[in-house]
């Protein structure tokens, strides 16, 4: 039994420092590629620079991309593209890619077996194989919730601030400019996800694309409802040739409501959301202030009585 359990911990070890060296050095993959390729445009390799190669770029840097390469190719398409609207909506798409994701799940499996499994079994003389999915299942699950959560953030974040940029754009239409220069002028001096957000679909018409494509382009960025009903409303408005001004108008009072309508309903839900920590914190101090006295008195009265 302790041949295994060593030979469980010395894998275990070997396995924790590639895990963490490949999750370190994960978020610098493209910026490391782009180098590569400015560096192979203007200079020639030679052995000298090969030998110079740290162990990283010789060894790990070729693994992990082949490791990439190797998911990209056996993950489901569909698996990628929910992936890849999720790294949308969390504002990470120039920095991650689907299948880095998911090798980031696939070490953080690794590291949480590790811990959960062989190093527990070597410190408790005992082999627990249940512990070991446990952890494999809550490692490959954490950063895909990591990811959700600050895609859902973001998501509110845009949500709350588009009533206010409406109105913003509704007055600057009023005022005379047009609704692409009201747009630069609005989010000009601002530096929140929703500014950025148009700011990006601003540079992208300025780049030549087409008003449409960037319209919807930023609708499957934002993710957001109320966002792609505005972009909707606004797309018909130049495709029929109606006011601008006027669906403006429609937009925020309807962004409004919508405001309203949802906190309405988060008060709703609010006494039920309090019930839980009611009775299980609450009632019990509650209970022991009042009823803990007495419970004393009658302790101390039954001892003096010498009934039991």
């Amino acid at each position: 039994m302790k041949p295994v359990i060593l030979f469980l911990a010395a894998l275990s070890a070997g396995l924790i420092f590639v895990a963490i060296w490949l999750l370190l050095f994960s978020d610098k993959e493209i910026i490391r590629d782009r180098l590569k390729r400015l560096k192979a445009t203007v200079f020639t390799p030679d052995d000298d620079d090969e030998e110079q190669q740290s162990f990283y770029e010789r060894v790990i840097d070729p693994t992990y991309g082949k490791f990439i390469e190797f998911l990209s190719r056996m993950t489901p398409k569909s698996i990628l593209e929910a992936y890849q609207a999720l790294i949308y909506h969390a504002g990470e798409s120039k920095v991650r890619k689907p299948t880095q994701i998911l090798a980031q799940q696939i070490i953080y499996a690794v590291i949480f077996y590790i811990l959960l499994g062989p190093v527990i079994s070597l410190l408790t003389g005992k082999i627990d194989l249940f512990l070991g999915v446990i952890g494999l299942a809550v490692g490959f699950i954490l950063p895909y919730l990591g990811l959700r959560s600050r895609a859902r953030k973001r998501q509110e974040k845009i949500q709350a601030a588009l009533p206010d940029m409406i109105d913003l754009l509704y007055i600057s239409v009023e005022a005379g400019l047009g609704f692409y220069m009201a747009l630069t002028r609005v989010t000009a001096k601002k530096t929140d996800v929703l500014s950025m957000e148009i700011k990006w679909m601003l540079d992208d018409i300025a780049k030549g694309r087409e008003r449409t494509e960037a319209m919807k382009d930023a609708v499957r960025r934002v993710g957001v409802d109320d966002f792609n009903i505005f972009v909707t409303a606004v797309i018909q408005s130049e495709a029929l040739g109606t006011n601008i001004s006027n669906i403006l108008k429609i937009q925020s009072q309807m962004m409004r409501l919508s405001k309203r309508q949802r906190s309405e309903a988060a008060a709703m839900k609010l006494p039920v959301k309090l019930i839980f920590p009611i009775i299980f914190f609450l009632f019990p101090v509650i209970f022991i202030i009042v009823l803990g006295p007495a419970v004393l008195n009658i302790i101390t009265s039954i001892g003096e009585s010498g009934l039991f």
